[in-house]
């Protein structure tokens, strides 16, 4: 194929516990669309012991694929110093091998892998990516964004539903415009 060539990396998308524990709160079919239109999706055998909201069985539902981190990932999580938990490290370690996107609210792990070279998506931000190619309708993506919002106000504030909202507002517009 042009343009492409045989060490290019494969797309991916890594989740952490947080987003998964939101998604499966919230609308866990969110995951589903994800791995089906964004990229594949994968979760760490070491983050599945940590979500207690989903049985094996659905992460393969979903579309999502289940890693087990080789002992060299662990080193390497191991030797890096921070204040994030040794799993959060180990994702950064995964991501940044393999040149994946790692999907956390975590801000303090969202930094670190800034640091490391690692892309890094709230969330939210999954659904306004859903929502920009055609695949999750706005009232949707603003119904899930409320349910996060109602079950922990104190991490998705109405400021961050406001903002949300306007992001919808702004890929609406992109897709209809006036006139």
């Amino acid at each position: 194929m042009p343009g492409v060539t045989e060490d290019a990396p494969e797309p991916g998308l890594l989740l952490d516990a947080d987003v998964l524990i939101d998604y499966a709160h919230a609308d866990d079919g969110i995951l589903q669309l994800v791995a089906r239109h964004l990229a594949p999706v994968r979760v760490l055998s070491t983050t599945r012991n940590e979500v207690r909201e989903f049985r094996d069985e659905d992460y393969s539902r979903l579309g999502m694929t289940l890693l087990i981190p080789t002992a060299d990932q662990k080193e390497a999580a191991a030797g890096i110093s921070s204040p994030s938990s040794l799993n959060d490290t180990l994702c950064l370690v995964v991501c940044r091998e393999h040149d994946w996107t790692l999907a956390t609210n975590d801000r303090i792990l969202r930094r670190i892998c800034k640091e490391y070279g690692v892309r890094t998506r709230y969330g939210l931000e999954l659904m306004l990516d859903l929502v920009a190619i055609g695949c999750l309708p706005p009232s949707r993506a603003e119904s899930v964004a409320e349910r996060f919002h109602s079950r922990s106000p104190e991490h998705f504030h109405r400021g961050l539903i406001d903002w949300f909202r306007v992001q919808l507002s702004r890929i609406a517009s992109r897709s209809h415009p006036p006139g």
